[in-house]
């Protein structure tokens, strides 16, 4: 018996070959799919990199900054007052104040040692010295000059300068505090 195709064997062959092609297609969709969503993840690995290349580029950068403030911290720690205690860092300051007011030619009327107020959240302990002095107000620029431009680093914190020159005004009574800074013992 030869085979023969009939109309009804033809549809179900043309049905059975669509339904064939149908799964074919259905179970190879994930790779499609994958083929397609490679060129997306490309682009996403290309930004990662792109963002990785900045992160090194900016961590070289951060060692750059690193480095600069390192020498610019050294620079400034050796203009720290050096003795050993507060007392004696205080005593320094006086002196230097001292000198530099004689430079310039005003009087100190007193000087006094304030209590030195660790903050434990630092590693520096500021040392406070109150001055009051007598002078002209040229002179009182310059003695703030020296002050804040010596070799050692000393800050004014606070001022208040008042007219004692009575009718003529040409002295000034300023209260000034001083404050100097040093590294606390376990640093």
């Amino acid at each position: 018996m030869p085979f023969t195709l009939t109309k009804e064997r033809k549809i179900i062959l043309i049905v059975g070959a669509i339904l064939f092609l149908l799964g074919l297609v259905y179970n190879l969709a994930p790779s499609f799919s994958e083929w397609l969503a490679e060129d997306e993840t490309l682009g996403l690995k290309e930004q990662k990199l792109l963002k990785y290349r900045a992160k090194v580029k900016e961590k070289a950068s951060f060692a750059q900054q690193e480095k600069s403030l390192g020498s610019r911290l050294r620079r400034i720690e050796a203009g720290l007052l050096t003795p050993k205690t507060p007392a004696l860092a205080a005593v320094d300051i006086q002196t230097m104040v001292r000198d530099i007011a004689a430079r310039y030619g005003a009087e100190i009327k007193t000087m006094r040692i304030l209590s030195a107020v660790p903050d434990s959240d630092h590693a520096y302990v500021a040392i406070p010295v109150e001055v009051t002095l007598s002078s002209s107000i040229r002179q009182l620029v310059e003695v703030l000059y020296g002050i804040e431009t010596s070799s050692r680093l000393l800050h004014v914190a606070d001022i208040t300068a008042r007219a004692a020159g009575g009718r003529s005004g040409n002295t000034i009574l300023s209260t000034m505090t001083v404050e100097g800074f040093m590294k606390k013992k376990n640093s």
